[in-house]
């Protein structure tokens, strides 16, 4: 590899072409650059003059072999962009994804009515749904649970450093009681939702780094959060209190009848940017 800006840009892309197709390796390569090295686009296209040191060569060659080995970009670096804040990253928590930015901007849409509202995120991972509401709302009171301490060790880290008061609760919502948990005007929650039996459809660099707990649901019972979210709802909203997931579109509709027949009302289905049945928001009324 060359230590010119350009041609490390360049090279860095061709390898990646060997296990991802073109615009994906292009993608991966601005954002390495700019993300490690705080080097944008069009500079790493036409700077021929800037030049690496033999350590930073050394280091984007290290990265590198990570990334072929299909390691995600975000675990390279251990930072990640969401709803405009770096978060801190590691293997222990998913991947942000753009959907759960809708997601959050649903939701701050929506409720933004709410003067001090109170908030719990059931499985937060490293925090971004907490966390970014928190920002958002600086007068809120937001709880982040999550069945990991190593998950809620990175919440509590991107909380300090994103001086965001949030509360961390170490608890498994399968097994939790209404007495264990606070009352709230919302609950959200981008729970496991991918059924054990898509794994092998997907993508190396989602099952073999990204932890398994936190993706996927026994084939027979696909809705097994839903159901105890919802159920839990019922005891910790407060009267008018919102219900937000976000969900596989496989049982948008089974989702749908099963918040019905728990009572709550006003339910939507709603698309993302994409066109894919991906969110689910309820009210409860007494």
């Amino acid at each position: 590899m060359n230590n010119t800006l350009k041609q490390a840009g360049q090279y860095f892309k061709q390898a990646l072409t060997q296990i991802y197709n073109l615009q994906e390796a292009a993608a991966i390569t601005c954002q390495y650059f700019d993300m490690k090295w705080q080097i944008p686009k069009y500079e790493l296209i036409i700077n021929e003059k800037k030049q690496f040191s033999e350590k930073e060569m050394q280091a984007i060659a290290t990265d590198l072999q990570r990334l072929m080995r299909y390691e995600p970009l975000q675990y390279v670096l251990g930072k990640s962009c969401f709803y405009g804040h770096e978060f801190c990253i590691n293997p222990s928590v998913l991947i942000p994804r753009p959907e759960t930015e809708e997601l959050v901007a649903l939701l701050i849409k929506e409720q933004s009515g709410r003067e001090t509202p109170t908030v719990i995120d059931i499985g937060t991972g490293s925090g971004i749904i907490a966390i970014s509401l928190k920002l958002a709302w600086p007068r809120s009171s937001v709880v982040a649970l999550d069945c990991s301490a190593e998950a809620l060790n990175v919440a509590r880290r991107n909380a300090l450093q994103l001086g965001a008061d949030i509360k961390t609760v170490l608890a498994d919502i399968l097994q939790a009681t209404p007495a264990q948990l606070p009352a709230v005007d919302i609950i959200v929650s981008n729970p496991p939702y991918i059924p054990l039996r898509e794994q092998p459809n997907l993508a190396p660099n989602v099952t073999e780094y990204e932890p398994h707990k936190a993706l996927f649901v026994p084939d027979n019972d696909p809705l097994l959060f839903y159901r105890r979210i919802a159920q839990l709802g019922l005891s910790i909203l407060n009267e008018g209190g919102a219900l937000y997931f976000e969900t596989y579109e496989d049982y948008h509709n089974e989702l749908r009848m099963l918040l019905a027949d728990s009572g709550y009302r006003n339910i939507r289905l709603m698309a993302d940017i994409n066109g894919r049945a991906r969110f689910v928001a309820a009210h409860f009324q007494v």
